[in-house]
């Protein structure tokens, strides 16, 4: 009754009379529409925890995100954005879109990115829901004006550490609740794939600078085992 499309699983049964001629056929569907929703959504969420398991940086995990979700719904216009509460910047380290170019970096504006990492809370806004959240003072236009806007907040532990968002600009392309639920269920271990990658990429150029600064000290730096053996030295040890 809403307008919105199930998925139906027919069985056909033929039916005969004693003469074993057929004289009919009995059908009985079964609405497999959440089971096959529930299913996406398992294979969506395996597919990204294993992505940030094997994949090595953020550009290819961004990809991956944007891929797996491209099997559930329309993603031409896909962006992620992270705060990074240290410089009270927010970034956009992917962002594919029909019309805008990536912004830059910036201080935490009045756009309906930063609306959902305010309130910490999904948002779906066709252009009457963003037309009031304008009269209301909430946002403003930012970019090109959409035709449906999806957003959701990356959490990791209670903590939004940015928002993944999906835009139409097409009156074909129309995200419904369903939509929003769907990338709202992911969206956590998209935050947790995030968070692991960037905690890897943190401790990867932190070991990378301390042995820079190991190799370029003019003392001599040796590290041996408890047996006296030499398993690291840099080159003024060497010397």
């Amino acid at each position: 009754g809403d307008g919105s499309q199930r998925l139906i699983a027919w069985n056909n049964t033929l039916l005969h009379n004693s003469q074993g001629e057929i004289i009919g056929l009995a059908s009985i569907g079964e609405d497999v529409t959440e089971r096959k929703w529930a299913e996406k959504v398992q294979s969506a969420i395996f597919k990204i925890s294993q992505a940030a398991i094997n994949t090595d940086n953020l550009p290819d995990l961004f990809q991956t995100i944007h891929a797996t979700l491209g099997d559930l719904m329309p993603v031409e216009n896909f962006f992620i954005a992270l705060y990074n509460p240290a410089t009270d910047l927010l970034s956009f380290p992917y962002y594919v879109d029909q019309y805008d170019q990536a912004p830059e970096s910036h201080k935490p504006g009045r756009g309906l990115t930063e609306y959902v990492l305010r309130t910490g809370k999904a948002l779906l806004a066709p252009q009457e829901v963003f037309e009031r959240l304008v009269e209301q003072g909430e946002v403003e236009l930012i970019g090109a004006n959409s035709m449906d806007w999806l957003g959701v907040p990356l959490k990791v532990e209670n903590r939004v550490i940015g928002v993944m968002c999906l835009q139409s600009y097409s009156p074909g392309v129309r995200y419904q609740r369903r939509d929003l639920q769907m990338v709202n269920f992911v969206s956590n271990q998209v935050a947790m794939a995030i968070e692991r990658q960037r905690t890897n990429d943190s401790l990867n150029s932190t070991s990378q600078r301390y042995q820079a600064l190991v190799e370029a000290s003019t003392d001599g730096i040796f590290l041996e085992s408890i047996h006296g053996q030499i398993l690291d030295c840099n080159s003024t040890a060497c010397q």
